[in-house]
């Protein structure tokens, strides 16, 4: 992350949106980041006089006096420079537009986890992760907001590397245990290879880390969720690495520990 990370929490001023506030806040403070509270007020598919009554009716100053109070009470209690961005358009391509305009590390975004789980590809959540080219940081409406001391990494073995800088730098600022879950067994050459790069990389920092190797393959998901729920996991990790989000990843996105979730787009290593 930057010197000075900026975190962009898309809100609707909704429960799950508010976790999301939450949690941005805490991790904020442990990179001593800014936030930016941003809502888009989608236009109908009306013509352009009732499209500017729309957007400058009374709801929408609620609204935007209700993200100024929001801001206002962030600095006030925890000290974080936060300000407010709203627009006017289509959600998803703001998002994304958002992102590179306030020039983002990080998005974070808020869902009703999985009563939605049948819906989420193609849905808000899915679209908002794949427009975006940062970190999507997703947290369920029932998601508990505590510090970070168990972060399970899920890695495919044949689609990316385990080892990612910024997981590194999140387990160090809130010194928490890294589990990197493999969904390969430990025998295979390439396996063999990821694991003993990992240690070197890892081996002698100063933090706590566990290899796991998932068993069941008819459900790598559900065993995965399993083991976080066993040893009582405060963040799942995914790596989309660039591509969209796909079925099976969903039931990591919403799953019903309601631990959040952190989805990198990208390899790095």
């Amino acid at each position: 992350m930057s010197n000075t990370p900026r975190f962009l929490v898309a809100t609707d001023l909704s429960d799950a949106a508010g976790k999301a506030i939450d949690c941005a806040t805490m991790v904020a403070k442990k990179f001593n980041a800014e936030i930016i509270l941003f809502h888009v007020f989608e236009v109908a598919d009306v013509d352009p006089y009732a499209n500017k009554l729309l957007t400058s009716n009374f709801l929408n100053r609620e609204i935007k006096k209700q993200l100024q109070q929001n801001a206002q009470q962030i600095e006030t209690k925890d000290g974080i420079k936060t300000s407010c961005l709203t627009k006017d358009g289509e959600l998803f391509e703001l998002i994304a537009e958002a992102v590179v305009e306030t020039s983002a590390d990080m998005l974070f975004v808020g869902t009703h986890g999985i009563k939605g789980v049948q819906h989420i590809t193609g849905s808000f959540i899915a679209k908002a992760i794949n427009g975006a080219n940062v970190p999507v940081w997703v947290v369920q409406k029932e998601s508990e907001i505590k510090s970070l001391e168990h972060i399970f990494i899920y890695v495919e073995s044949h689609r990316h590397k385990a080892f990612q800088n910024n997981m590194l730098e999140l387990a160090l600022k809130f010194n928490a245990k890294l589990h990197f879950v493999f969904t390969d067994t430990p025998t295979g050459f390439a396996i063999v290879q990821m694991v003993d790069d990992l240690k070197k990389k890892l081996d002698g920092k100063t933090l706590d880390y566990n290899i796991h190797h998932l068993t069941e393959e008819h459900n790598w998901q559900k065993a995965f969720i399993d083991l976080a729920a066993k040893e009582n996991a405060s963040l799942l990790v995914i790596n989309c690495s660039g591509r969209p989000i796909e079925k099976y990843h969903e039931e990591i996105i919403t799953n019903r520990l309601h631990v959040s979730v952190l989805c990198l787009n990208a390899d790095e290593g």
